[in-house]
């Protein structure tokens, strides 16, 4: 079942690295270098922190604004969960480093249905860089392209939020000015460039994962599809044992993944109200609607390839127990068939990842989210309306 070393999430781990989260061996080795390392990520926390502050004062200023509080929600709970997500992933580093040698190393890593779930983890990863960044762009770019396109210094309302900042922020001071303008745009734009980060970086390692759990069952069930070609009970036990390892490492995974996606699926579905709440009230305003649009894309799309790619995982381990069923066991001894009644007995039980104890990781899941957030949406509508 163990095989040679075979690198499966070499974009998974340059991402997380150029976002401060997990550092190269070489880095790792060396005690001032690693200090130095995990200096960038507390930098940027400081940065945001500054911007935290500033968007939970416009929230106090601008409280019965309810335009400006949920467009303020839509940026402040998004990248607040990406900053928490990436300081939960620092402080999880030995068991995400433990699980890729898991999957590198300890699992079946040739077959071609590794190869192909390494392939499309890597275009999933590019194409979650492109939504995600592309959101940003949009975001970052507007504003401060506005603030110059302006011919004349226009008189702006002091009690609305001023409109060419990334965020809605509130300061004692006037910050509209040169060069204190273009200061906070900076640290604005730094941390969402690392939010954005954090975002694409750790969930498509998960995401990674769990394309690889499928793959791993899928070489499992063709395996089990050789028991009729392979009598006694050897390549059957090495089957079983396969089975248990991808278990084993499954609940490795949720160990770790489980507390994070129940913060990350609580957060979404936050984001996706207040974002889409935005998009009805920005209908027809060219840049603001384009913007929000993305920002629901963006908002979607983790929760959404979670949930995708979770029950294609309890499909794959689900198809176990009939691969297990369709050999001919009935001309087995007893105890291959007892072997084979254990396996059927676990197989039977979905293998599947949870968030806390509230949702399995499944498309059934996400419709549930799609529910809430329409509720949630409905009752902001009627706030707004009344």
């Amino acid at each position: 079942m163990a095989a040679d070393k075979e690198d499966l999430v070499t974009l998974n781990l340059k991402l997380l690295f150029s976002a401060g989260i997990i550092p190269t061996p070489g880095i790792a080795a060396s005690k001032w270098k690693l200090r130095v390392y995990r200096l960038y990520p507390v930098v940027m926390a400081i940065l945001y922190a500054m911007v935290f502050v500033a968007q939970s004062m416009a929230i106090y200023k601008f409280w019965r604004d309810l335009d400006a509080i949920t467009d303020n929600a839509f940026t402040m709970v998004g990248v607040f969960m990406c900053y928490i997500m990436a300081g939960y992933a620092i402080s999880h580093t030995e068991p995400l480093l433990r699980l890729i040698q898991v999957l590198e190393t300890e699992l079946p890593n040739k077959e071609a249905p590794v190869l192909e779930a390494a392939r499309k983890s890597r275009l999933l990863t590019m194409a979650m860089f492109v939504i995600v960044h592309g959101m940003l762009s949009t975001w970052i770019a507007a504003p401060i392209t506005l603030r110059y396109a302006q011919d004349t210094e226009e008189e702006l309302d002091k009690n609305k939020p001023y409109p060419y900042f990334c965020f809605i922020i509130w300061l004692p001071f006037d910050a509209s000015q040169s060069p204190i303008y273009e200061i906070v745009y900076i640290v604005q734009t730094l941390c969402f460039l690392m939010a954005s980060l954090y975002y694409t970086s750790i969930n498509t390692l998960f995401i990674t994962f769990i394309i690889h759990t499928a793959a791993q069952f899928r070489i499992l069930v063709a395996s089990l599809g050789q028991l009729d070609a392979n009598e006694g009970d050897e390549y059957f036990v090495q089957c079983i044992k396969h089975h248990q390892a991808i278990i084993k490492f499954v609940k490795e995974m949720n160990s770790v993944l489980s507390p994070l996606l129940l913060f990350f699926f609580f957060c979404s579905q936050m984001i996706m109200c207040v974002v889409t709440f935005q998009v009805v009230l920005s209908w027809g305003e060219g840049n603001n609607q384009l913007k929000f649009i993305l920002g629901l894309m963006a908002a979607m799309c983790g929760p959404l390839m979670f949930c995708w790619f979770g029950t294609e995982m309890i499909q794959e381990g689900l198809a176990v127990e009939h691969a297990v069923y369709g050999c001919k066991w009935y001309e087995r001894p007893t105890n291959f068939r007892r072997l084979l009644g254990m396996v059927l007995m676990r197989a039977q039980k979905p293998v599947l990842l949870t968030a806390g104890q509230f949702y399995d990781v499944s498309l059934t899941s996400f419709t549930q989210m799609l529910n809430a957030v329409y509720t949630y949406f409905a009752v902001l509508k009627q706030l707004y309306d009344d």
